[in-house]
């Protein structure tokens, strides 16, 4: 099947995709966090453009964009529920991570060429997911016939 990718802001939902488009995000974040330095992401991103020339563009982009708020509730639940480890050494650290990825998601959506951001559907509320998830089958459906 040709290349179907999802690209989600995980937050703290339990969809998570590593896909090569995701690193561009990651790389985003940890420049703009301090993390790393302009040298480190320059060569990161040479090496990701190249990486890119040799992939398939995605024919789905599924990207659940719920709010900050609901991405921290879920994850301290989870937490407390023992459903995932404490990753974040306090709340401070946990609240600018959650936001600096679900910015980044953002703007890797929004800048996205055109052709692009015709393919990237999109999911704004929990309570939507079922239907979102039914959505995404079907349109992989209709793309591998």
């Amino acid at each position: 099947m040709p290349g179907i990718t999802t690209l989600v802001h995980k937050g703290c939902n339990l969809i998570m995709e590593r896909s090569h488009l995701e690193d561009y995000i990651f790389i985003n974040f940890m420049f703009k966090a301090g993390y790393i330095n302009k040298t480190q992401y320059d060569s990161y991103i040479l090496l990701w453009k190249e990486i890119s020339n040799l992939l398939e563009e995605p024919d789905i982009i599924a990207f659940i964009d719920y709010p900050v708020e609901h991405s921290l509730a879920h994850l301290k639940n989870d937490e407390m529920h023992g459903i995932r480890p404490e990753e974040f050494p306090n709340e401070e650290m946990k609240y600018k991570w959650i936001t600096g990825w679900h910015a980044e998601y953002k703007n890797y959506r929004d800048n996205l060429p055109e052709h692009l951001r015709q393919r990237v559907l999109v999911c704004n509320h929990p309570d939507d997911i079922e239907t979102f998830s039914d959505m995404i089958i079907q349109k992989a459906i209709f793309i591998r016939r």
